[in-house]
């Protein structure tokens, strides 16, 4: 799938997100390398769902370690 339309596609599930489109971008790239090497079997949850988790995750990492290595301690 072209990039523009995978952005177009993610632009419209998104909520509210902080992230430049150039680290969206990074991160679908590492996701796509990771889950659709083959085919885009996976590219729907990818999107709908990795991808704002991950998200999620990098931005906890960043603006709350704190909070992210008690949670990983337990």
């Amino acid at each position: 799938m072209p990039k523009g339309r995978l952005k177009k596609r993610w632009t419209r599930t998104r909520v509210s997100v902080t992230d430049t489109d150039e680290q969206v971008d990074t991160v679908i790239q590492a996701l796509e390398r990771i889950f659709c090497k083959q085919d885009n079997r996976y590219l729907d949850y990818l999107l709908r769902v990795l991808l704002p988790q991950m998200l999620v995750k990098i931005h906890m990492e960043i603006h709350m370690p704190a909070m992210t290595k008690s949670v990983k301690s337990r």
